[in-house]
């Protein structure tokens, strides 16, 4: 029996709504090639990296515990509190990310795990802001040898190709089913470095427990929804998410 992978994730609810990771390792299980995923969460709500350092739950589940991946979310604006033009926040400068993934990273490492970033995604109002969000995550990842899930790229090369695909919930920030979905496709790809494509697309909503030390504040999306894509989006969610993952790779 191949040995499990284990993978933290630190961030907040852009990964713990219709719970990312514990979709993730549903949909490895689903592949007989992949080794089995364990995974855990330390999320709060709007939370950044810079809160999380300061609230010692993520350095403490990565140093009591072994891990193979660190995975890092930022906040959305890449800190707190964004500037709000016209109703719409503004990416900030990504020093205040940087200094604290840098400070992560140091911790991941003297654990022997591999740190990884989740590029998100640009809010549905304002998708000229990715460009932003890419050179903030790829800047750092370049720096730190880190591995990233392109979710965010992944995400504009969908609605590119189909606008009406329902990946944003209606607040046009957060994550629809397909939208996580989506996500964990790409996740899939950079971890096991393969093809997410034959992937389950119908799966049951779960009410998996979470443990009390993952939640730094309680939200009721933070179970699993159930996964109800038609097979033709989801064959196009997981080419998309493979082409993301293999483009980033090549430089592309």
């Amino acid at each position: 029996m191949k040995p499990k992978l284990r993978a933290l994730f630190i961030g907040n609810s852009y990964i713990y709504f219709n719970n990312v990771p514990h979709l993730l390792s549903v949909l490895a299980d689903s592949s007989f090639e992949a080794r089995h995923l364990e995974t855990k969460m330390i999320v709060g709500p709007g939370f950044t990296l810079e809160r999380h350092w300061a609230d010692g739950g993520a350095l403490s589940a990565i140093e009591r515990e072994r891990w193979d991946y660190v995975i890092l979310q930022e906040q959305s604006t890449l800190g707190d509190p964004p500037e709000v033009i016209n109703g719409i926040p503004k990416i900030n400068a990504p020093t205040k990310f940087h200094e604290y993934a840098r400070r992560f990273d140091a911790a991941i490492n003297k654990r022997g795990a591999r740190t990884a970033f989740f590029l998100t995604w640009a809010r549905e109002d304002s998708p000229e802001s990715q460009a932003l969000l890419n050179e903030g995550y790829l800047q750092i990842a370049k720096e730190l040898r880190a591995l990233v899930a392109p979710v965010g790229i992944a995400w504009r090369d969908a609605l590119k190709l189909n606008a009406s695909l329902p990946l944003y919930q209606a607040d046009h920030a957060h994550p629809a089913v397909a939208g996580s979905y989506l996500a964990a496709c790409v996740l899939y790809s950079m971890l096991y470095d393969g093809s997410p494509e034959g992937l389950l697309s119908q799966i049951p909503a779960d009410s998996v427990g979470i443990p009390d030390d993952c939640l730094i504040d309680h939200n009721p999306l933070i179970s699993m929804a159930a996964v109800d894509i038609s097979e033709t989006d989801a064959r196009f969610l997981q080419r998309i998410a493979l082409h993301a993952v293999e483009g980033l790779a090549s430089g592309n």
